[in-house]
């Protein structure tokens, strides 16, 4: 009896898990119309040669070799799913250019406040020294500027935000000579590259890079501005054009979302550029036992509301994403039986954005920095006086106003600051310095040195 017993159970438990095998498979849904015209976009017919993630892969190149042809060879490898080790060996090969200096060593250069003097930290007067030996380098990143678009294709993150360092020390060692314009034409093409870049088709990790190096790159101008108010009458209109901000929109969410929706459909798909990669168990079950459709439409769903919570204002923002994550991770329904890894897999690649918004939350502090950009550039050419500076800050608008409020931003007539209150500063504001004026009314150039100034 027992025997018979055992058997029985073992039957109806076999019985069991063919059932949910069938339903697994016979119960994925069609795809959503929406997919199609959610994934595709212009950027997939660009060629490499006018991709600035292409060029970035190729920084590294040995001596002399055509840089871009060199990360189009890399990208190769992607696309047919070489190996880490392959694609790691090219990437930085052994006779590859590398910078002569660590990163910390041009840390101490572009911010001396913020890098007080170490045992690794070079002397200033090295400068021009460190920047001759790495020309090559520094020659194929500013090649970049002139290339119109970027999507993803691989990651040189690193490379890419040493040289971009560099590149920022370099216009402060031209400030140091007094070289204004030479230090302004300098950082407006390369700001003008990384707003590019920020607006291309990139993921979360590639979107982080290019908000370090925009943020590092604002104090700069700041600095020219202030040590050369005349730089700000010149350039007027060309400076209000570089500098505007566009809420979220200049960080193009939806070409974010779409190459983290790519992510996850090569993972289910199994082809490259992950496909020979180290994966995760739950990836590769999920290619295997997901029901694939299923959670390629519940993505793409995600991702708009996903993308929609994102263009709200910051007070909204993290409620938003909680009521996001509700619907499509959190909350245990009948699809997390049928498809208990598909479900699983998604809420692993859906569930630290949901809960990580301070990731975004750059992307307004960003956005806040460059509207006080713009007011220091309006207030050196429309001659604002001091006493007059609050009722300014007030007649601008919302669009130039705090980036965490619907307030005006504030002056501080002591430290002579614009700022909006940032949390994550460690100064307790984001600011921008207000050159002063002297008795015949003119603005006085500014004696202080590039760095954070609590």
């Amino acid at each position: 009896m027992g025997v018979r017993i055992i058997l029985g159970i073992l039957i109806g438990l076999a019985s069991l898990v063919l059932i949910w095998f069938a339903a697994n498979r016979l119960l994925d849904e069609k795809l959503d119309p929406l997919l199609q015209a959610f994934i595709h976009s212009p950027s997939d017919r660009i060629e490499d040669k006018d991709n600035i993630a292409v060029g970035l892969l190729g920084l590294n190149a040995p001596q002399g070799a055509d840089f871009l042809k060199y990360g189009a060879e890399i990208k190769a490898l992607y696309d047919r799913g070489a190996s880490s080790n392959q694609i790691q060996s090219k990437l930085h090969a052994p006779n590859g250019l590398r910078l002569s200096v660590t990163s910390d060593q041009i840390s101490c250069w572009i911010d001396p406040v913020g890098y007080p003097v170490r045992k690794e930290c070079l002397p200033f007067e090295e400068v021009a020294v460190v920047l001759e030996r790495n020309r090559e380098l520094l020659d194929r990143y500013k090649a970049l500027y002139q290339l119109p678009h970027e999507v993803n294709v691989g990651y040189n993150g690193l490379t890419f935000l040493d040289i971009s360092k560099l590149a920022i020390a370099e216009m402060r060692y031209e400030i140091g000579r007094k070289n204004y314009e030479t230090a302004y034409i300098k950082w407006r093409d390369q700001f003008q590259f990384l707003r590019t870049y920020l607006r291309g088709q990139d993921t979360w990790r590639g979107k982080a890079v290019g908000l370090v190096v925009l943020g590092m790159n604002i104090p700069v101008i700041e600095g020219i501005l202030l040590t050369n108010p005349d730089i700000g009458k010149t350039y007027f209109n060309e400076l209000v054009k570089l500098l505007r901000p566009g809420g979220i929109e200049w960080f193009n969410p939806n070409g974010l979302m779409r190459a983290e929706y790519l992510i996850v459909d090569n993972l289910l798909e199994q082809r490259p550029p992950l496909a020979n990669q180290n994966l995760k168990d739950l990836d590769w079950l999920a290619s295997k036992l997901g029901q694939r459709n299923r959670i390629r439409n519940l993505y793409v769903r995600y991702a708009q509301e996903y993308s929609a919570a994102l263009r709200l204002p910051w007070r909204y923002v993290p409620d938003e994403l909680k009521r996001v994550g509700e619907r499509y991770g959190y909350v245990f329904d009948w699809s997390h039986i049928i498809d208990p890894v598909g479900s699983s897999f998604l809420l692993e690649h859906i569930q630290w954005q949901l809960e990580n918004p301070e990731i975004f939350r750059e992307v307004h502090v960003l956005d806040g920095k460059l509207r006080l950009a713009t007011l220091l550039v309006r207030v050196i050419n429309e001659g604002i006086q001091d006493v007059q500076m609050s009722k300014f800050l007030e007649s601008v608008g919302p669009q130039f106003g705090e980036p965490f409020s619907a307030g005006p931003m504030k002056w501080n007539p002591d430290k002579r600051q614009i700022y909006f209150p940032d949390s994550n500063n460690k100064c307790g504001n984001s600011s921008i310095q207000i050159p002063e004026i002297d008795t015949r009314g003119r603005r006085v150039p500014w004696k202080s040195s590039l760095g954070a100034n609590c």
